[in-house]
């Protein structure tokens, strides 16, 4: 299995994951210590950002995913997956993956609204060009970029030239160091239509 998701877990798409710094520590077992490479995305970080009461509360993903989501899945079987029969450790690990995915964009959503407002004001970016300076920073080029968009390579690098004026650096690179350092918080792009595209829960089944 794990040979089957090396292409994947080493390629540059997102890694999404609750707790993701101990998610890499146990994939990374698998392939001689090596740890699979940015970017990442960690729902408990974003549920932190949101909340800041991390300690007071119920945050484990099956926890989460009932408030955020409404949907509830016995979290527990996790724990037993070893002893569990195959076609329950499948579906489970079907359900915490796609829980955990589906949880990211829901909070990444809510944060995306006051940091395009708070890069704006910090930057005196135009609405465009905080867009662009996100998407650039989650680390898309500008072929993503423009397909993310809907506008043209060439306007993508109109605008990037705008924010590196504006934000004082020279290469892509760059924009993440300064917004990182201005308390930037950088959530996942293209939030306009994946959360609908992964919205279909699975059927909750009484076993």
């Amino acid at each position: 299995m794990f040979e089957i998701l090396q292409p994947l877990l080493f390629s540059k798409r997102r890694k999404i994951g609750h707790n993701v710094s101990f998610d890499l520590l146990s994939v990374a077992k698998y392939y001689g210590n090596q740890i699979p490479p940015p970017p990442y995305g960690d729902t408990w970080v974003l549920y932190f950002l949101l909340n800041e009461n991390l300690g007071t509360g119920n945050y484990k993903l099956g926890s989460l995913t009932q408030r955020y989501l409404g949907y509830t899945y016995d979290e527990k079987l996790g724990e037993q997956a070893y002893s569990a029969p195959f076609w329950k450790a499948v579906r489970y690990s079907t359900i915490d993956a796609k829980m955990a995915w589906m949880l990211w964009w829901k909070l990444s959503a809510k944060l995306a609204k006051p940091t395009m407002l708070r890069l704006r004001q910090l930057f005196d970016l135009t609405p465009t060009e905080a867009k662009v300076a996100l998407s650039i920073a989650a680390g898309n080029d500008v072929p993503e970029s423009a397909r993310e968009f809907r506008i043209s390579a060439n306007t993508v690098h109109t605008h990037m030239r705008h924010i590196f004026r504006k934000l004082g650096v020279r290469r892509q690179a760059e924009v993440v160091r300064v917004l990182m350092r201005a308390g930037i918080v950088i959530p996942a792009t293209d939030q306009r239509g994946e959360t609908e595209k992964s919205n279909h829960l699975p059927q909750q089944k009484n076993e």
